[in-house]
């Protein structure tokens, strides 16, 4: 059901903004779609998954974390705050990068794999933060800001400090 929304989103936004950008110019023209066109519309899970992961990569959801992973080489660990769906896109780029994920952390306790290894999410309350410098990546696009927002209170409270990067503040707190 996301990507469906998601497809509606982008064709929305490529017929009502008036300067789409040349790729979603590319994915309408591709798709052979416009605004409501929803008619016939089959496309295999492979095309369905490719389209999903370029389209956050064209909207530029994710280059505000790797622009700032790529410009401090020497972060090999991250905490991880948020589980879902843009994590499983995030985790190729962290792999080409060997940037290991010291937790996984979410409001929801599951288990996750991710290139290989299982992880339990924790609380945040839960993580054990090191005494040096913490990196958080928000991996969540609809509470970005309300997690954002929670770890900086977490960090205020209990004295740890913990810097924070999401999809549209590239460093937020120290």
């Amino acid at each position: 059901m996301f990507f469906f929304w998601l497809i509606e989103y982008l064709i929305f936004s490529t017929d009502c903004l008036p300067q789409p950008s040349k790729d979603s110019i590319f994915l309408k023209s591709s798709l052979k779609i416009s605004c409501g066109n929803f008619n016939n519309f089959n496309v295999s899970n492979q095309i369905v998954d490719s389209l999903y992961e370029n389209t956050f990569s064209a909207l530029g959801l994710l280059s505000n974390i790797s622009q700032y992973l790529d410009c401090n080489p020497l972060i090999k660990e991250i905490y991880i705050y948020g589980a879902g769906e843009i994590l499983d896109l995030f985790s190729s780029y962290l792999h080409k990068r060997e940037i290991s994920i010291i937790a996984l952390i979410d409001k929801n306790k599951m288990v996750k794999k991710i290139d290989g290894i299982i992880y339990n999410t924790k609380l945040l309350e839960e993580v054990k933060f090191a005494n040096k410098s913490n990196l958080v990546v928000v991996s969540s696009i609809a509470f970005a800001a309300e997690i954002t927002e929670n770890i900086y209170n977490f960090s205020s409270e209990s004295g740890k400090n913990i810097k924070v990067i999401n999809f549209y503040n590239t460093l937020l707190a120290e």
